[in-house]
């Protein structure tokens, strides 16, 4: 089985390009509503050439704008599956949308890691910087200050 482990998330590979303000302001709803202990740890899996994102990469976008670790889900295959038993604060769809992408992504991983990093997205940083993500851009998008809410990861 998969393990917790913590760690920043700069130089984690994406396997996204963009990246969406509503998601993010969805993000901080849950910070503000304290809820964020319903969301499962961002995904990665090793590939030769470092870690890809599996799941998550919204919030690994925030860590690393906030220079935030995270507790962060290393699956070590593609059957290495999120359980209900094991976490049973998530909820039923979250669980099987995360599984989804677990299965989906791991097979790719190599490939989606390729073709991304050829545009430039060598990192969750890269992601960040291309995708314009500022802490003055949310600020306007959710309407307070991001402070109100950190860290919360």
């Amino acid at each position: 089985m998969g393990r917790i482990i913590q760690r920043k998330a700069a130089d984690l590979i994406p396997c996204q390009t963009n990246v969406s303000l509503s998601q993010l302001a969805k993000l901080f709803h849950f910070f503000k509503e304290r809820k964020h202990q319903e969301l499962f740890p961002p995904v990665i899996h090793s590939i030769s050439g470092g870690d890809i994102v599996l799941n998550g990469h919204h919030r690994l976008v925030l860590a690393d704008l906030f220079d935030v670790q995270l507790n962060i889900y290393r699956a070590e295959d593609e059957l290495d599956l999120i359980t209900v038993e094991s976490y049973p604060q998530l909820n039923q769809t979250y669980i099987s949308e995360t599984n989804n992408l677990i299965r989906g992504n791991y097979s790719c991983g190599e490939r989606y890691a390729f073709n991304i990093r050829s545009g430039g997205y060598n990192s969750i940083r890269d992601l960040r910087e291309k995708n314009g993500v500022t802490i003055e851009r949310i600020e306007r998008f959710i309407g307070y200050s991001p402070f109100e809410v950190l860290p919360l990861f």
